[in-house]
Protein backbone atom coordinates (compact mmCIF):
# COMPACT_ATOMS: atom_id res chain seq x y z
CA UNK A 1 0.00 0.00 0.00
CA UNK A 2 1.55 3.38 -1.03
CA UNK A 3 1.45 6.29 1.43
CA UNK A 4 -0.77 8.15 -1.35
CA UNK A 5 -3.75 5.75 -0.76
CA UNK A 6 -3.59 6.53 3.05
CA UNK A 7 -5.44 10.34 2.57
CA UNK A 8 -7.73 8.40 0.33
CA UNK A 9 -8.72 5.67 2.52
CA UNK A 10 -9.43 8.26 5.69
CA UNK A 11 -11.16 10.46 3.81
CA UNK A 12 -13.32 7.49 3.01
CA UNK A 13 -13.66 6.20 6.82
CA UNK A 14 -14.49 10.12 7.72
CA UNK A 15 -17.40 9.60 5.51
CA UNK A 16 -18.62 6.44 6.36
CA UNK A 17 -18.17 7.33 9.90
CA UNK A 18 -20.30 10.88 9.26
CA UNK A 19 -22.81 8.49 7.17
CA UNK A 20 -23.33 6.40 10.09
CA UNK A 21 -23.59 8.77 12.82
CA UNK A 22 -25.55 11.56 10.76
CA UNK A 23 -27.86 9.06 7.98
CA UNK A 24 -30.82 11.60 7.84
CA UNK A 25 -28.22 14.50 7.31
CA UNK A 26 -26.09 13.22 4.71
CA UNK A 27 -27.90 10.19 2.98
CA UNK A 28 -30.29 12.80 1.28
CA UNK A 29 -27.37 15.36 -0.07
CA UNK A 30 -26.41 12.08 -1.41
CA UNK A 31 -29.27 11.68 -3.08
CA UNK A 32 -29.77 15.03 -4.71
CA UNK A 33 -25.92 14.91 -6.17
CA UNK A 34 -26.77 11.28 -7.51
CA UNK A 35 -30.30 13.02 -8.99
CA UNK A 36 -28.35 16.02 -10.69
CA UNK A 37 -25.71 13.91 -12.26
CA UNK A 38 -28.77 11.42 -13.70
CA UNK A 39 -29.65 14.76 -15.66
CA UNK A 40 -26.43 15.63 -16.85
CA UNK A 41 -26.54 12.13 -18.21
CA UNK A 42 -29.42 12.12 -19.32
CA UNK A 43 -29.72 15.85 -20.76
CA UNK A 44 -33.08 15.99 -19.21
CA UNK A 45 -34.12 18.49 -16.45
CA UNK A 46 -37.29 16.62 -15.23
CA UNK A 47 -36.95 16.97 -11.46
CA UNK A 48 -36.69 13.69 -9.49
CA UNK A 49 -35.93 14.79 -6.11
CA UNK A 50 -38.27 16.41 -3.57
CA UNK A 51 -35.93 18.82 -2.49
CA UNK A 52 -35.87 20.58 -5.80
CA UNK A 53 -39.16 21.32 -6.41
CA UNK A 54 -39.05 24.81 -4.82
CA UNK A 55 -37.06 25.20 -8.15
CA UNK A 56 -40.06 24.93 -9.64
CA UNK A 57 -42.53 26.71 -7.67
CA UNK A 58 -41.92 30.47 -9.46
CA UNK A 59 -45.20 32.75 -9.35
CA UNK A 60 -44.45 36.06 -11.22
CA UNK A 61 -48.46 37.25 -10.66
CA UNK A 62 -48.01 41.06 -12.05
CA UNK A 63 -46.29 39.69 -15.25
CA UNK A 64 -49.63 37.46 -15.20
CA UNK A 65 -51.94 40.15 -14.66
CA UNK A 66 -50.85 42.64 -16.79
CA UNK A 67 -51.05 39.59 -19.79
CA UNK A 68 -54.75 39.15 -18.15
CA UNK A 69 -54.99 42.57 -18.63
CA UNK A 70 -53.89 42.50 -22.52
CA UNK A 71 -55.07 39.58 -23.80
CA UNK A 72 -58.16 38.86 -22.26
CA UNK A 73 -57.49 34.72 -22.50
CA UNK A 74 -60.15 32.43 -22.49
CA UNK A 75 -57.98 29.68 -22.44
CA UNK A 76 -54.23 29.14 -21.69
CA UNK A 77 -52.15 26.73 -21.65
CA UNK A 78 -48.60 26.36 -19.48
CA UNK A 79 -45.76 24.86 -20.73
CA UNK A 80 -43.25 23.44 -18.62
CA UNK A 81 -45.73 24.80 -15.27
CA UNK A 82 -43.92 23.02 -12.44
CA UNK A 83 -45.97 23.07 -9.42
CA UNK A 84 -48.74 24.80 -10.89
CA UNK A 85 -48.03 28.23 -9.18
CA UNK A 86 -49.02 30.51 -12.69
CA UNK A 87 -52.05 28.31 -13.38
CA UNK A 88 -53.92 27.79 -9.82
CA UNK A 89 -53.54 32.34 -10.63
CA UNK A 90 -54.71 32.00 -13.99
CA UNK A 91 -57.88 30.07 -12.78
CA UNK A 92 -58.30 32.04 -9.76
CA UNK A 93 -58.20 35.60 -11.98
CA UNK A 94 -61.14 34.07 -14.23
CA UNK A 95 -59.62 32.46 -17.00
CA UNK A 96 -62.33 29.61 -17.79
CA UNK A 97 -59.72 27.14 -19.53
CA UNK A 98 -56.13 26.75 -17.87
CA UNK A 99 -54.41 23.74 -18.38
CA UNK A 100 -50.32 22.89 -17.61
CA UNK A 101 -47.56 20.35 -18.79
CA UNK A 102 -45.25 19.57 -16.61
CA UNK A 103 -42.64 16.46 -16.66
CA UNK A 104 -42.33 15.87 -13.38
CA UNK A 105 -44.58 13.03 -11.64
CA UNK A 106 -42.38 14.52 -8.40
CA UNK A 107 -43.27 18.13 -9.24
CA UNK A 108 -47.16 17.56 -10.05
CA UNK A 109 -47.58 15.31 -6.69
CA UNK A 110 -46.58 18.94 -4.67
CA UNK A 111 -49.26 21.40 -7.06
CA UNK A 112 -52.46 22.12 -5.58
CA UNK A 113 -54.37 22.49 -8.88
CA UNK A 114 -52.68 19.07 -10.34
CA UNK A 115 -56.02 18.27 -12.05
CA UNK A 116 -55.33 20.66 -13.79
CA UNK A 117 -52.08 19.60 -15.41
CA UNK A 118 -50.82 17.19 -17.58
CA UNK A 119 -47.76 15.22 -16.79
CA UNK A 120 -45.72 14.77 -20.42
CA UNK A 121 -42.43 14.68 -21.20
CA UNK A 122 -41.10 17.90 -23.34
CA UNK A 123 -38.69 16.93 -24.85
CA UNK A 124 -41.05 14.91 -26.97
CA UNK A 125 -43.76 16.35 -29.34
CA UNK A 126 -46.88 17.27 -27.81
CA UNK A 127 -50.21 17.60 -29.65
CA UNK A 128 -53.11 17.78 -27.36
CA UNK A 129 -55.29 18.35 -30.74
CA UNK A 130 -56.57 22.05 -29.48
CA UNK A 131 -55.78 25.54 -29.91
CA UNK A 132 -55.41 27.92 -26.95
CA UNK A 133 -55.78 31.64 -26.96
CA UNK A 134 -52.31 32.02 -25.13
CA UNK A 135 -49.35 29.64 -24.05
CA UNK A 136 -47.61 30.81 -21.00
CA UNK A 137 -44.20 29.68 -20.39
CA UNK A 138 -42.10 30.89 -17.10
CA UNK A 139 -38.72 29.64 -17.10
CA UNK A 140 -39.12 26.46 -18.84
CA UNK A 141 -37.66 26.66 -22.65
CA UNK A 142 -33.66 26.43 -21.04
CA UNK A 143 -34.12 23.29 -19.60
CA UNK A 144 -34.84 21.87 -22.85
CA UNK A 145 -31.75 20.35 -24.54
CA UNK A 146 -30.64 22.12 -27.75
CA UNK A 147 -31.03 18.82 -29.74
CA UNK A 148 -34.59 19.06 -28.37
CA UNK A 149 -35.16 22.88 -29.58
CA UNK A 150 -37.62 21.69 -32.58
CA UNK A 151 -39.67 19.63 -30.92
CA UNK A 152 -39.78 22.58 -28.03
CA UNK A 153 -41.07 24.69 -30.73
CA UNK A 154 -43.84 22.28 -32.43
CA UNK A 155 -45.11 22.18 -29.05
CA UNK A 156 -45.46 25.79 -28.62
CA UNK A 157 -46.79 25.94 -32.91
CA UNK A 158 -49.28 22.97 -32.07
CA UNK A 159 -51.11 24.70 -29.67
CA UNK A 160 -51.11 28.96 -30.38
CA UNK A 161 -50.84 31.31 -31.97
CA UNK A 162 -49.83 34.13 -29.05
CA UNK A 163 -46.66 33.55 -27.13
CA UNK A 164 -45.49 34.94 -23.81
CA UNK A 165 -42.00 33.41 -22.68
CA UNK A 166 -39.43 33.73 -20.46
CA UNK A 167 -36.77 32.57 -21.25
CA UNK A 168 -32.88 32.38 -19.13
CA UNK A 169 -30.37 33.95 -20.26
CA UNK A 170 -26.46 32.50 -20.67
CA UNK A 171 -25.07 33.04 -17.02
CA UNK A 172 -28.29 33.15 -14.79
CA UNK A 173 -27.67 29.89 -14.07
CA UNK A 174 -30.05 27.08 -11.97
CA UNK A 175 -30.76 23.93 -11.55
CA UNK A 176 -31.49 21.62 -15.25
CA UNK A 177 -30.74 24.24 -17.29
CA UNK A 178 -28.91 23.02 -20.77
CA UNK A 179 -30.12 25.90 -23.12
CA UNK A 180 -29.51 29.38 -21.61
CA UNK A 181 -29.32 31.97 -24.58
CA UNK A 182 -30.02 35.21 -25.34
CA UNK A 183 -33.31 36.65 -26.74
CA UNK A 184 -31.76 37.06 -30.38
CA UNK A 185 -31.57 33.03 -30.26
CA UNK A 186 -35.22 32.65 -29.13
CA UNK A 187 -36.47 34.98 -31.66
CA UNK A 188 -35.00 33.69 -35.01
CA UNK A 189 -36.24 30.65 -33.41
CA UNK A 190 -40.02 31.40 -33.04
CA UNK A 191 -39.98 33.67 -36.52
CA UNK A 192 -38.90 30.42 -38.41
CA UNK A 193 -42.10 28.94 -36.89
CA UNK A 194 -44.28 31.61 -38.89
CA UNK A 195 -44.21 34.21 -35.57
CA UNK A 196 -43.61 37.66 -34.94
CA UNK A 197 -41.92 39.34 -32.55
CA UNK A 198 -44.01 41.91 -31.19
CA UNK A 199 -41.22 44.22 -29.78
CA UNK A 200 -44.27 46.88 -28.09
CA UNK A 201 -45.97 44.36 -26.14
CA UNK A 202 -42.62 42.89 -24.51
CA UNK A 203 -41.82 46.31 -23.45
CA UNK A 204 -44.77 46.65 -21.92
CA UNK A 205 -44.88 43.04 -20.16
CA UNK A 206 -41.36 43.65 -19.10
CA UNK A 207 -42.30 46.49 -17.47
CA UNK A 208 -44.52 44.63 -15.15
CA UNK A 209 -42.08 41.52 -14.23
CA UNK A 210 -40.10 41.72 -11.04
CA UNK A 211 -37.81 38.69 -11.21
CA UNK A 212 -36.57 38.69 -14.61
CA UNK A 213 -37.53 41.49 -16.80
CA UNK A 214 -34.91 40.87 -19.27
CA UNK A 215 -35.77 37.61 -20.06
CA UNK A 216 -39.65 37.86 -21.69
CA UNK A 217 -40.18 37.63 -24.70
CA UNK A 218 -44.10 37.94 -26.79
CA UNK A 219 -44.49 36.37 -29.96
CA UNK A 220 -47.74 36.50 -31.98
CA UNK A 221 -48.80 34.75 -35.42
CA UNK A 222 -51.62 35.89 -37.70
Amino acid sequence: MTKTMFPLMNTLYNFILTTLKNPNQVIPKLKGKYNRFVMQVNESSIIGDTNDVFTASNLPSELIDKAIEIFNPTSVLDLGCGTGQAVSYFIEKGVPTVLGVEGSAVVIAQAKCSKFITQFDLNKELNLNRKFDMIFSYEFVEHIHSKHVDILLKNFSNHSNLIVLSAARPGQGGLGHFNEQYSEYWIEKFENEGYNYDVELTQILKAAEKMYPENILVFKRF
